[in-house]
């Protein structure tokens, strides 16, 4: 199964924490197309970026199935008017530090349309695996084994809440980006690949 869903039917959005910012810190940005983690500043303010993501399309898969493998595919973008730094993390980067991302299982339920930092769903570190560091400020696609994830996902249907992407390290400066299922390229959104008998 190749699921990699577009702007009608993709579910994700990024988040973002700004020091003493309410309207920054309960912003949604799940139209954007980027989804993103980072810890940097905004005006010299610390500011702090989640992404969520969740594939609708494992329901069809049957709950009694053994899933063999599960592939996520994330894929970089060009530029960003978000985060015009790109990845922090590539030769010749000012920015030095590990900038490597975590993929987690999310534990709770939380809308895409709605979802703010302050009202993200738990999140659990059980079967986490990591993005390792960018190798180009532009276009780092990566791709992880989510296989102990996703068998979970679909033995429990109802709790199939996808995943969030957060920094390693949460400390500044750190970010990394890659599209979300908004992206106008259709070939290079998030894909997650299943097989399972």
């Amino acid at each position: 199964m190749v699921l990699q869903p577009g702007p009608q039917d993709g579910y994700d959005t990024w988040l973002t924490w700004k020091r003493n910012d309410p309207v920054i810190t309960n912003w949604n940005w799940d139209t954007v197309a980027i989804t993103a983690a980072y810890a940097w500043t905004s005006g010299g303010v610390p500011i702090t970026g989640r992404s969520l993501i969740e594939f609708k399309g494992l329901s069809a898969i049957p709950a009694k199935a053994t899933v063999i493998s599960a592939r996520l595919y994330m894929y970089g973008v060009e530029n960003s008017p978000h985060l015009p730094a790109g990845n922090s993390v590539y030769k010749g980067s000012p920015y030095h530090e590990d900038n490597s991302m975590t993929v987690l299982r999310v534990t709770q339920n939380w809308d895409s349309k709605t979802v703010t930092w302050p009202t993200q769903p738990g999140v659990t570190r059980e079967d986490a695996v990591v993005i390792p560091i960018s190798t180009s400020q532009w276009n780092y696609d990566a791709n992880v084994d989510v296989t102990p994830m996703v068998a979970k996902m679909v033995a429990n249907p109802s709790a199939n809440y996808g995943f969030m992407f957060r920094m390693a390290i949460e400390q500044i400066y750190k970010c990394m980006q890659f599209s979300s299922s908004n992206y106008y390229v259709p070939e290079r959104r998030p894909k997650l690949v299943v097989t399972y008998r």
